[in-house]
């Protein structure tokens, strides 16, 4: 920034550009080379909310000090992101893209933050985590839950008045948190529900794997009440290969521990393991191990997996 004009401004005297007004804030307008920013601050015990309107003409360095360690509610209403930090006291550098930007900014009282923080499971690791790196700054996950936290704020502002916004708006920002927790929540549930699920399709797999209904992606993602698409995902983190991949891998080790235990000829294995024509499991087996199966007894030489 070449030069930098700061101006105080009323509510009704606000640009046409800054679209989500607030009552009871202090708004100060910043006029820069690249354009304009108006800053929207709201004062509270338990942290300073602003809401920060960017009309850029050009991409915008920021150069701004910390001198505290501090925790942030991060939201971006464009792009429906929101997010909780903490930084170390540190000089920070932030650029802005050209264009417009509405960004929500929640500068928590730390030891609210941290009491708040210990209540809640999911929350409480990253902060107490701190303690052993205090140094190091962290940025949790960013949720898609940017224009609840907006519309949130712009109730609480127009309901408020002088008397009752202490209460209001701490009643927002501590509903900020409890939502943002309650995603992270929701994302260790999904995620432990997956591995259940991979558990459970790993399993049917090695029961059923000679059986035509593992062969039927259908049926299969119908069973385990999931799409195609994300059975062929959990499939591939469970296996490191696809589904069909790991199908065949499983039926040629059966073959193979058949060759090796077994005076069974190589139609009847291939029977037994799911290929009705003994050619397919002769062409396969040599694909996966190197040699046929037909030859591998008299070969006396173990097949590479």
């Amino acid at each position: 920034m070449h030069s930098v004009k700061t101006e105080n401004l009323t509510f009704d005297s606000l640009p046409d550009f800054c679209t989500m007004p607030l009552r009871m804030a202090k708004a100060q307008k910043i006029t820069v080379d690249e354009g304009q920013i108006i800053i929207q601050s709201i004062e509270h015990f338990v942290g300073k909310i602003q809401l920060i309107d960017f009309c850029l003409r050009a991409n915008l360095h920021i150069d701004f000090p910390l001198t505290e360690a501090s925790f942030f509610l991060s939201a971006d209403l464009y792009r429906n992101s929101c997010f909780i930090s903490y930084r170390p006291p540190e000089q920070y550098h932030k650029i802005v893209t050209a264009g417009k930007h509405r960004i929500l900014l929640i500068h928590f009282k730390s030891d609210w933050f941290v009491q708040k923080c210990l209540k809640l499971p999911d929350l409480k690791n990253f902060v107490s985590n701190l303690a052993y790196r205090p140094e190091v700054p962290v940025t949790l996950p960013a949720y898609g839950i940017a224009e609840r936290v907006f519309n949130q704020l712009k109730k609480a502002d127009a309901k408020t008045c002088f008397q009752n916004q202490d209460k209001d708006f701490f009643l927002f920002i501590n509903n900020c948190v409890n939502k943002y927790h309650n995603k992270l929540v929701s994302r260790h549930i999904t995620s432990l529900h997956h591995q259940h699920q991979a558990i459970a399709i790993a399993k049917f797999i090695a029961e059923n794997y000679a059986s035509d209904v593992v062969e039927d992606l259908p049926g299969l993602a119908a069973k385990f009440m999931v799409s195609e698409r994300h059975l062929a995902r959990i499939a591939r983190m469970t296996f490191g290969i696809p589904l069909h991949s790991q199908v065949i891998k499983i039926r040629l080790h059966s073959g193979l521990y058949q060759l090796m235990t077994t005076d069974k000829p190589v139609h009847e294995i291939s029977r037994t393991i799911g290929y009705r024509e003994p050619y397919y499991f002769s062409k396969a087996f040599k694909k996966h191990f190197g040699i046929p199966p037909g030859g591998w007894k008299n070969s006396k030489i173990l097949p590479s997996d």
